[in-house]
């Protein structure tokens, strides 16, 4: 039985010829084969104290006097939204095997590292592919600071991990 690790699936998929599958020509082995690790991303912000800006403007707007004040705190509302817009930063997480997590624990736990946090942490680090250097020690940094968004990244590990990949109906069109 030949084993297939994480890192076989994480490779750009083979192209595959646009070819009518019926019972008769399915290659299961070749479906497989052509498989990837499931995905999931966040987006994460650097100027979450900007939020409370946009909470002041929006209880402004709610008892403005006139429509002209209105409009002059829509502008700078999305002038406070274009700038927490122009911070943020999309974290792509990849999912890894059950036997690969396991792995990576009983490592940790062989390096001393008992704390059931700080391997949640650790085992998220390893499964970020975008952006390139994301560690255990800079979320633990980004969990001082915006303990939320560490939450947000590991959500999405977990799905990764956990969760069958599905499509919203939304993007499927008709037919």
């Amino acid at each position: 039985m030949t084993k297939i690790s994480d890192e076989d699936f994480a490779a750009p998929a083979a192209q595959v010829e646009d070819e009518p599958v019926s019972p008769a020509n399915f290659d299961f082995a070749a479906w497989v084969a052509g498989s990837r690790l499931t995905r999931h991303a966040v987006t994460i912000y650097q100027r979450p104290d900007l939020l409370a800006d946009l909470d002041e403007v929006m209880e402004l707007e709610a008892r403005a006097a006139s429509e002209d004040e209105r409009n002059e705190l829509l502008e700078r509302g999305k002038t406070i939204a274009a700038e927490m817009t122009a911070s943020r930063l999309r974290i792509v997480v990849e999912a890894r095997s059950s036997s690969w997590q396991q792995e990576f624990v009983n490592e940790l736990t062989e390096a001393g590292v008992t704390d059931e946090t700080e391997r949640l942490l650790h085992l998220t680090a390893a499964q970020v592919v975008e952006p390139e250097g994301v560690t255990f020690e800079t979320l633990r940094a980004l969990a001082e600071v915006s303990e939320p968004q560490v939450v947000k990244i590991v959500q999405a590990r977990t799905l990764a991990n956990e969760s069958a990949p599905t499509i919203s109906a939304r993007y499927l069109g008709k037919g």
